[in-house]
Protein backbone atom coordinates (compact mmCIF):
# COMPACT_ATOMS: atom_id res chain seq x y z
CA UNK A 1 0.00 0.00 0.00
CA UNK A 2 2.80 2.42 0.85
CA UNK A 3 4.41 2.12 -2.58
CA UNK A 4 1.19 3.32 -4.24
CA UNK A 5 1.32 6.77 -2.62
CA UNK A 6 4.04 9.37 -3.22
CA UNK A 7 5.56 11.72 -0.60
CA UNK A 8 2.82 14.30 -1.19
CA UNK A 9 0.00 11.78 -0.71
CA UNK A 10 -0.91 11.39 -4.39
CA UNK A 11 -1.96 7.86 -5.31
CA UNK A 12 -0.74 6.30 -8.56
CA UNK A 13 -1.01 3.02 -10.38
CA UNK A 14 1.51 1.39 -12.69
CA UNK A 15 0.36 -0.73 -15.60
CA UNK A 16 2.02 -4.11 -15.69
CA UNK A 17 0.92 -5.33 -19.14
CA UNK A 18 -1.73 -5.31 -21.84
CA UNK A 19 -3.78 -8.50 -21.59
CA UNK A 20 -6.60 -8.22 -24.17
CA UNK A 21 -8.13 -6.08 -26.91
CA UNK A 22 -11.56 -5.37 -28.37
CA UNK A 23 -13.31 -3.15 -30.88
CA UNK A 24 -16.46 -1.29 -29.95
CA UNK A 25 -19.75 -1.18 -31.87
CA UNK A 26 -18.21 -1.56 -35.31
CA UNK A 27 -16.43 1.80 -34.95
CA UNK A 28 -12.92 0.47 -35.58
CA UNK A 29 -11.43 1.13 -38.98
CA UNK A 30 -10.99 -2.09 -40.97
CA UNK A 31 -7.76 -2.97 -42.76
CA UNK A 32 -9.35 -2.55 -46.18
CA UNK A 33 -10.52 0.97 -45.24
CA UNK A 34 -7.15 2.01 -43.83
CA UNK A 35 -6.19 4.24 -46.78
CA UNK A 36 -7.73 7.10 -48.73
CA UNK A 37 -6.81 8.65 -52.05
CA UNK A 38 -6.16 12.35 -52.46
CA UNK A 39 -7.08 14.42 -55.55
CA UNK A 40 -3.94 13.25 -57.32
CA UNK A 41 -4.65 9.57 -56.73
CA UNK A 42 -1.95 9.16 -54.09
CA UNK A 43 -2.82 6.78 -51.24
CA UNK A 44 -2.46 7.99 -47.64
CA UNK A 45 -3.02 6.01 -44.44
CA UNK A 46 -5.99 6.97 -42.28
CA UNK A 47 -4.82 7.86 -38.79
CA UNK A 48 -7.41 6.89 -36.19
CA UNK A 49 -7.63 4.73 -33.10
CA UNK A 50 -11.41 5.11 -32.88
CA UNK A 51 -13.26 2.03 -31.66
CA UNK A 52 -10.25 0.19 -30.19
CA UNK A 53 -9.80 -0.59 -26.50
CA UNK A 54 -7.06 -2.51 -24.72
CA UNK A 55 -7.34 -4.17 -21.35
CA UNK A 56 -4.51 -3.14 -19.07
CA UNK A 57 -3.49 -5.12 -16.01
CA UNK A 58 -2.12 -3.03 -13.15
CA UNK A 59 0.59 -4.15 -10.77
CA UNK A 60 -2.01 -4.76 -8.06
CA UNK A 61 -3.70 -7.36 -10.32
CA UNK A 62 -6.77 -5.33 -11.29
CA UNK A 63 -7.69 -4.80 -14.94
CA UNK A 64 -9.37 -1.96 -16.81
CA UNK A 65 -10.43 -1.29 -20.41
CA UNK A 66 -8.64 1.76 -21.79
CA UNK A 67 -9.06 3.56 -25.12
CA UNK A 68 -6.17 2.81 -27.46
CA UNK A 69 -5.59 6.53 -27.97
CA UNK A 70 -4.90 7.03 -24.25
CA UNK A 71 -2.75 3.93 -23.87
CA UNK A 72 -0.61 4.75 -26.93
CA UNK A 73 0.26 8.06 -25.27
CA UNK A 74 1.06 6.71 -21.82
CA UNK A 75 2.58 3.29 -22.67
CA UNK A 76 3.66 3.24 -26.34
CA UNK A 77 6.20 0.43 -25.94
CA UNK A 78 3.76 -1.93 -24.19
CA UNK A 79 1.12 -1.21 -26.85
CA UNK A 80 3.59 -1.89 -29.67
CA UNK A 81 4.80 -5.13 -28.09
CA UNK A 82 1.20 -6.30 -27.62
CA UNK A 83 0.27 -5.39 -31.20
CA UNK A 84 3.20 -7.35 -32.64
CA UNK A 85 2.64 -10.36 -30.38
CA UNK A 86 -1.08 -10.49 -31.29
CA UNK A 87 -0.67 -9.82 -35.03
CA UNK A 88 -2.37 -6.41 -34.85
CA UNK A 89 0.55 -4.36 -36.15
CA UNK A 90 -0.95 -4.17 -39.66
CA UNK A 91 -4.28 -2.81 -38.42
CA UNK A 92 -4.66 0.92 -39.25
CA UNK A 93 -4.94 1.92 -35.59
CA UNK A 94 -1.58 0.29 -34.76
CA UNK A 95 0.37 1.00 -37.97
Amino acid sequence: MFSQVDDEGHAYSIMDEVVDHQTRNGQALLKEDGFFEDRNGKRHPRMTTKGWELEGQWQDGTTMWIRLQDLKESNPVKVAEYAVANKLAQEPAFA
